[in-house]
């Protein structure tokens, strides 16, 4: 058996074979002669070559193609190409390796697969015409393959929901539909829901009987509607709609036409919805959030472009100098920071203006100290069995005195000063248990039968959420409220427990969830509520106490870690056809409001006193790390200013903006009149990699822009973006993060309210005469309609003509890199180049 020669380094699958050749017997061979169709040789470097016989490699029965395919095609010679399966559509482990290598010398190809260097299936040696004919009948069956899935894939799409169809155009090639949209067919697919709710909302409320109104009927009528629209006209008009009424904002909702030409044809694409329009020029930049219709034409050497729209985004900047950001804002007194500031009760509220009355000190009463402990919990649609969510009643008297539920607008009130304390509430012992347990209805207890809460407004049940410290929420422990990271929605509650030392004693309010009472999983937990869901204003019959709860003398900046070197803060009054002023002499004749509102009570020395400057005090006036503007009055621009004018005896109405602390913003937006008062100023930011581009309503994906230097820097490679939320861009090239480099960013957002339009018309042309010379001009008019006639000045309506003509050349200049190369001890390793912009 001298064939079997070296069978001990041989693999298992090479020995198996061999075992069936001595099986089969073994062809009477002399010498190197070899019999057709099967051959094999000795080596001494421990390798076998072998070709199966054709009858071998192929025989097979029905069965076993039927049963077992993959065994059945398992040859045991190595494979031409790599595959991924081993017999019984096994995946093959990483160690399996398989190589083909081309050997120069005999002009054959020899395929191998190995473990660890050694041979699982004997060495295959190829010609260069099996190698080819091989390769043919791979590719044509990887070919079917893809057919069959692409098949395979359309059948599953029009197997999904939604209501479909698909029309076949009489006339075929020949017929004028094609002309225009090519293949003749029409294909469309409808997908969405449609909820309808249709009802009646009946209210009885003995509260309301004084007023003649006990019982009240309103009709409710809601309508949703989630619509897609997918589907071709021809091929080469595309169809794509996506309207979902549940969206917060008209930009959310897609809507896009799509008409692609030919590669010969002129009309090269046109696009109808929302739209894109992008130009290489640096000084002429086009609007990114567009909705109107997009047209590209190719005639010759020259692409045109044109667009016809409404501009929906709004153009932003941000410049950062000598390492840190300069930013202005202009504040109107309506955009307080609502939704993110709640006193913990009556007590710290009314200890509001005391306590900042003596700059810089605190001056605390009723020998309160500090808070020492506290949890917040935030109502919302959540999975009760989720971490750290518990079945909950919160009341907005928990702790408080009976007065805060009768109380019409004077919440000052002798009773309603005095500390936190279930001594002062109307709720037992027996009481607060009774409410703990998850079988009592706190509906029927709290409501106007029992406690006489009102239900929409005093109190809520339901599964809360606990936050988490520093991170969901901050508390001032000596003001007594909290800011919330991020703000609440109309569907959400806000509820709380808290702990703090008076007089020596630890005085808590509500059940904490680690405390008895509180750490019992089946039952409810009783907590204070500061702000219900979907809460009311004050009305005529109704004056919701957890309404005056909530802080709306808090103004965000828009910045973060705000330096105070070269921070400016003014807030002016402008009257009618005037420019804004810092002071109303019927106010306080030459004291500033800067000085009214109590933000200038120091001197830059610290001391008492004015100097028409912003007192920057950490922590009091201003939170730098989150950019927040702190008023020492509740409402400064309502009740303050009322007191001043009735000091100086001019009329309170005519300046004093109460609606805005009584109403919620979008009533009290409508009060235009005292649309006369800003808050402006500048900062700068410390040097930092982060900067939050402030775009509440979103980021435009692709309009970020980013340069240093006159440096253009690419996106992923220099700086991320991130477009979720109000967006953001991280530089990450440490190169720019030195101090006195300067940056600038350019983007596009999302506007809320569209009250004035924007009629963007552009026209770009480009012209590439070579590649290495290309020349292009743009021209673009944007005009703006007001929706009023008599408008402030500096807010008149624009309408604006701009042209440019731009060019790029890139020369390689070889003859810079040659002189370059003369220099002693320089060498060039890249081509020189020449781009002129």
């Amino acid at each position: 058996m001298t064939a079997l020669h070296g069978v001990g380094r041989l693999s298992l699958a090479a020995w198996l074979l061999s075992v069936a050749l001595l099986v089969l017997g073994t062809p009477d061979v002399p010498g190197n002669e070899t019999t057709p169709g099967m051959w094999y040789a000795v080596s001494d470097t421990d390798s076998v070559e072998v070709a199966i016989p054709e009858s071998l490699a192929v025989a097979d029965t029905n069965r076993a193609s039927r049963y077992f395919p993959e065994f059945r095609r398992d040859a045991p010679a190595a494979r031409v190409f790599r595959r991924k399966t081993q017999p019984m559509s096994l995946r093959l482990p990483s160690i399996w390796n398989h190589s083909l290598v081309f050997d120069t010398t005999s002009g054959e190809y020899l395929s191998r697969e190995t473990i660890g260097g050694e041979n699982v299936r004997l060495p295959r040696r190829l010609s260069r015409d099996e190698y080819l004919r091989e390769r043919e009948r791979r590719d044509v069956r990887q070919n079917w393959d893809e057919l069959i899935a692409e098949l395979e894939q359309r059948r599953r799409q029009s197997r999904r929901g939604g209501l479909g169809f698909n029309i076949a155009i009489p006339g075929g090639r020949q017929s004028a539909f094609t002309t225009i949209f090519g293949k003749p067919d029409v294909s469309l697919r409808v997908t969405g829901t449609a909820d309808i709710r249709a009802g009646f909302d009946y209210r009885q409320s003995e509260q309301q009987s004084i007023f003649g109104q006990r019982r009240q009927i309103d009709p409710e009528f809601k309508q949703d509607l989630r619509l897609g629209i997918d589907g071709s006209i021809g091929d080469k008009m595309l169809i794509n709609v996506n309207y979902d009424t549940q969206n917060r904002f008209d930009f959310e909702n897609e809507l896009k036409l799509n008409y692609r030409g030919y590669e010969d044809e002129i009309i090269q694409s046109i696009e109808a919805g929302n739209v894109f329009l992008q130009t290489p020029s640096s000084l002429i930049r086009g609007g990114q959030s567009l909705f109107g219709i997009k047209s590209e034409f190719q005639i010759g050497g020259v692409h045109l472009t044109t667009v016809m729209s409404q501009q929906e985004g709004e153009s932003s900047s941000v410049n950062v100098t000598d390492g840190t950001q300069e930013t202005e804002f202009d504040i109107k007194p309506i955009e307080y920071d609502d939704g993110r500031h709640f006193f913990l009760g009556y007590y710290f509220r009314n200890r509001w203006e005391p306590s900042l009355s003596d700059p810089p000190r605190i001056l605390l009463a009723n020998g309160f100290q500090r808070i020492t402990e506290i949890e917040i919990w935030r109502f919302e649609q959540t999975n009760p069995e989720d971490d750290d969510v518990r079945e909950v009643v919160a009341m907005v008297d928990l702790g408080e005195s009976e007065t805060i539920l009768t109380a019409a607008n004077d919440y000052t009130e002798t009773s309603l000063a005095d500390l936190p304390d279930a001594a002062n509430d109307q709720y037992s012992d027996a009481d607060i248990a009774t409410l703990r347990d998850r079988n009592t209805s706190a509906d029927g207890f709290l409501g106007a039968a029992g406690k006489g809460l009102n239900e929409r407004s005093d109190f809520q049940t339901g599964p809360f959420k606990k936050l988490v410290r520093d991170r969901d929420y901050t508390v001032n422990e000596q003001l007594g409220y909290i800011t919330l990271s991020q703000r609440l929605q109309d569907s959400e509650a806000i509820a709380v427990s808290f702990r703090y030392i008076a007089n020596g004693q630890v005085l808590s309010v509500g059940d904490l969830s680690t405390e008895s009472g509180g750490a019992n999983q089946n039952t409810r937990l009783v907590l204070k509520l500061l702000r219900p869901r979907n809460p009311d204003q004050p009305g005529p019959s109704l004056n919701p106490a957890a309404w005056y709860l909530e802080m709306r003398n808090i103004y965000s900046i828009r910045g973060r870690g705000i330096n105070p070197n070269g921070f400016e803060l003014d807030i002016l009054y402008t009257r009618p056809g005037q420019a804004a002023q810092p002071k109303i002499p019927e106010l306080g004749g030459q004291r500033t409001l800067l000085d009214l509102l109590g933000l200038d009570r120091l001197n830059e020395d610290g001391a008492p006193g004015t100097d028409e400057r912003f007192d920057y005090r950490p922590g009091f006036s201003i939170i730098p790390s989150d950019g927040l503007l702190i008023f020492p009055y509740l409402e400064p621009f309502g009740e303050r200013l009322e007191a001043i004018a009735d000091a100086n005896g001019a009329d309170p109405s005519n300046f004093a903006f109460t609606e805005l602390y009584r109403q919620k913003k979008e009533s009290a937006r409508t009060v235009t009149r005292f649309d006369v008062y800003r808050i402006r100023g500048e900062y700068k930011g410390t040097v930092k990699s982060f900067y939050d581009l402030d775009a509440f309503a979103g980021v435009v994906p692709g309009t970020v822009q980013v340069t240093s230097a006159g440096a253009t820097l690419t996106e992923n490679v220099d700086y991320i973006v991130d477009y979720n939320g109000s967006g953001s861009v991280t530089i990450i090239n440490e190169a720019y993060l030195i101090e006195g480099r300067g940056i600038d960013i350019d983007y596009e957002s999302n506007s809320f309210f569209n009250l004035q339009k924007k009629t963007l018309l552009g026209l770009r042309a480009d012209y590439d005469i070579d590649d290495r010379l290309a020349i292009g001009a743009t021209a673009m008019r944007l005009s703006q309609k007001s929706p009023v006639d008599k408008f402030r000045l500096g807010e008149e309506p624009i309408s604006n003509f701009i042209w440019g003509l731009d060019g790029a050349l890139d020369l390689e200049a070889n003859w810079l890199t040659r002189a370059i190369d003369k220099i002693p001890l320089l060498q060039t390793r890249e081509t020189s180049s020449i781009n002129v912009r």
